[in-house]
């Protein structure tokens, strides 16, 4: 029988493979211990013990991913858009799900913007499938056997999860699921052709990123790094 601690550990292991070069990488049970700065506390002080006690475990690992890249803890307080905002020089990203809690951070002179996003890895219900895919989705999920096509929704979801909490800090905008396709060229990547424009990121456009399951999880994660970023008009 696997073992939550197990679970957390196989968690990790996958994180490390598809973060970025450089990215530190912390691990964290949602339902464990965990402080909060004053400045943070704030943005869940009317939350239920249980997101408090979630929250705060999110920021206990956040810092301990600032401190893997030698910068002193500090607050990280809940930003426009409810994103965390990190200390100057250092992006991140922090998702968890029943399973377990991520957080990932890079200095920004590696890294522009990184997204994570962690789901239980289960079937999506297919009621969901017409708000979150496109009708080129839609297709390639048709391609597909029935038993097949619930996970495969799921996939294209968590991705461009991933990819809409990588892009926000650039553009400050909240995407609809319509404005990329996903697809995965190769097992353990996807591109997200982009259908609709959101700051420098022009329709026609691929972003990269990675996914990967591991004991009962799916992950993703988008690295954005400053070449692969298209400069204004282009």
């Amino acid at each position: 029988m696997i073992t939550s601690e197990d679970r957390l550990e196989a968690l990790s292991r996958l994180a490390r493979d598809l973060a970025p070069a450089g990215a530190a990488v912390a691990i964290f049970r949602p339902d464990g211990d965990g402080t909060t700065y004053a400045e943070e506390a704030r943005a869940v002080a009317r939350a239920v013990p249980a997101r408090r006690r979630e929250f705060a475990a999110g920021r206990a690992a956040a810092r301990s991913a600032l401190v893997q890249l030698g910068i002193t803890p500090a607050p990280i307080p809940v930003g426009e858009g409810r994103a965390p905002v990190w200390p100057d020089g250092v992006t991140g990203s922090i998702a968890h799900c029943a399973e377990g809690g991520i957080a990932v951070a890079a200095c920004k002179d590696a890294v522009s913007s990184l997204g994570v996003d962690l789901e239980r890895d289960a079937p999506l219900p297919p009621d969901l499938w017409p708000s979150i895919l496109t009708d080129d989705e839609r297709r390639d999920l048709a391609r597909l056997s029935e038993e097949a096509r619930g996970r495969a929704a799921l996939d294209r979801f968590v991705a461009k999860e991933a990819l809409f909490k990588a892009q926000y800090p650039l553009t400050g905008l909240m995407l609809d699921f319509d404005a990329v396709t996903v697809n995965f060229p190769e097992t353990g990547r996807f591109a997200a052709r982009i259908r609709r424009p959101f700051g420098p990121f022009l329709p026609g456009r691929s972003v990269q990123g990675r996914i990967g399951r591991v004991a009962g999880a799916i992950l993703a994660i988008v690295a954005l790094r400053p070449e692969a970023i298209p400069p204004p008009g282009r």
